[in-house]
């Protein structure tokens, strides 16, 4: 039984290095959002403790001034941590609902907390809830649904691991005649906004923006970063 418990505390702590580097020990690093389309690269900060987003910088998208290597992701693929540490994954696989599709890992800061982002197993790229799940024993603890018509894109901790920070995003199908001639022929142009939601990991209860801080861009992806430290 020791053995297992040593085994779970190394895999989490490995995972946390993984995904946050030294953030722990960085307590002033900026939390980054950053959208990304064919065209244009936009970041964002987020303040940790009010939640405002504010836009800091955008680049075009071959701008050789993108600081690409200035900040690491605040979450893994699950495919890429399964992969890493089948074991735990499979364990992880069995406190929740059988052939659910997870599809982002996050660990909390001070290794309490393992948060996925969970879909339809009949619907991968719908994901619509966060499961909260305590590291020590690997139980789900809370199943956050949002409360919004909206998608899960990303989840980042706060360096407190009081909060985890969801980005959410909803899509729509462009309507401008060039728009309309491409999806008659079966390529729709995709339009994504994206919404900040907030968890609380001690109640488990979630508020979710109502405004976008990012509105209506075409085939854009977003996720999560922190500042790496000076």
């Amino acid at each position: 039984m020791m053995s297992k418990k040593i085994k779970l505390c190394f895999s989490v702590a490995i995972l946390c290095m993984a995904v946050a580097g030294d953030v722990s020990a960085n307590s002033n690093s900026d939390l980054l959002i950053r959208i990304r389309d064919p065209k244009l690269v936009r970041d964002y900060r987020l303040a940790e403790e009010s939640g405002n987003v504010t836009i800091i910088d955008t680049y075009q998208e071959k701008s050789k001034d993108i600081p690409w290597g200035n900040s690491i992701r605040t979450s893994l693929p699950w495919t890429v941590w399964a992969e890493w540490n089948p074991s735990i994954a499979s364990k992880l696989r069995n406190s929740l609902k059988e052939k659910e599709f997870f599809s982002s890992i996050a660990i909390s800061p001070d290794q309490r907390w393992v948060a996925l982002s969970v879909g339809d197993p009949d619907n991968q790229i719908t994901k619509k809830e966060i499961s909260l799940i305590s590291a020590s024993d690997l139980r789900e603890i809370f199943r956050i649904r949002l409360t919004k018509p909206r998608y899960v894109g990303d989840l980042a901790w706060r360096v407190d691991s009081k909060r985890l920070f969801v980005l959410e995003l909803t899509d729509r199908v462009g309507l401008n005649p060039l728009e309309l001639i491409s999806a008659f022929a079966g390529h729709p142009v995709p339009h994504y906004s994206f919404y900040l939601g907030i968890i609380d990991s001690d109640l488990g209860g979630i508020s979710e923006a109502n405004n976008p801080f990012a509105e209506d861009i075409e085939y854009a992806s977003g996720w999560f970063a922190r500042s790496k430290p000076n």
